[in-house]
């Protein structure tokens, strides 16, 4: 039996209408240990450096090309287990309540405060994104994107007043894109798949709950975590020339 320990901690503050703040701890549980997990493949292309573990499942090693090196933990207890979590964290953070509509927008260019953004549809960011923490501690950014989230290329999150990437979570209904040249933050959770474009950085994890996560010379690194999350366990991939598959 798994155990789903991704989860909404134990203090939440709703509001009763749109544009007030909420405030929530995010918990991937197991999903945490790792950076990279995908459902069908993991595929790269050029020099991809990722600071920490991968896992595909329910598809085994084979289904992990591109890499030079790598240790990757395939149809196991493991990465089932982990794969779950993200999947519970992918409902907990649909199931919260919205402090505002972004249904329709650009992010680029806007600054954002903590609380849970919700859009019915497809959600675009062109150049840079603000995050202001406000000085709150664990302040969390929840975005709730119906279907598709796309970056333009050389566009960026920038946090600020102690947000943290940690605490940055977007649950995606379909599939992410980020441009050329991105620099996001925050953990991606997608119902299908996740493409990083040439150069994109991430600091974050990448989970993609049916589908691949496709990459093409990236730089993906674990968050900072904040006082009150576990920290990411294994947090350096050992980039060997064989993959290390642990099976039940």
């Amino acid at each position: 039996m798994l155990f789903h320990t991704a989860h909404l901690s134990a203090y939440l503050v709703f509001s009763y209408g749109l544009g007030r703040e909420v405030q929530a701890q995010f918990d991937l549980g197991t999903a945490s240990s790792f950076l990279v997990i995908a459902s069908s493949a993991i595929t790269n292309t050029g020099s991809t450096i990722i600071d920490g573990q991968i896992a595909v499942f329910p598809n085994n090693a084979s289904s992990v090309t591109g890499f030079p090196s790598g240790t990757v933990i395939a149809s196991s207890d493991i990465s089932s287990r982990a794969k779950e979590d993200a999947r519970a964290a992918y409902i907990a953070a649909r199931s919260l309540y919205p402090t505002k509509d972004i249904t329709g927008q650009d992010l680029g260019g806007q600054l954002l405060t903590p609380g849970t953004y919700f859009a019915s549809s497809s959600v675009g960011i062109t150049g840079a994104l603000i995050l202001d923490g406000k000085k709150v501690k664990d302040a969390q950014f929840v975005f709730q994107i119906g279907s598709t989230l796309k970056t333009a290329k050389s566009s960026s999150l920038v946090l600020i007043n102690g947000a943290q990437a940690s605490n940055v979570v977007w649950q995606i209904g379909s599939s992410a894109t980020l441009g050329i040249g991105t620099a996001f933050q925050g953990n991606i959770i997608t119902q299908d798949s996740i493409t990083l474009v040439t150069g994109t950085t991430v600091n974050g994890g990448l989970y993609a709950l049916t589908g691949a996560i496709t990459l093409d010379t990236n730089r993906i690194t674990a968050p900072q975590r904040s006082s009150q999350q576990p920290t990411r366990k294994n947090p350096t991939s050992t980039f060997t020339s064989h993959y290390s598959n642990h099976f039940a």
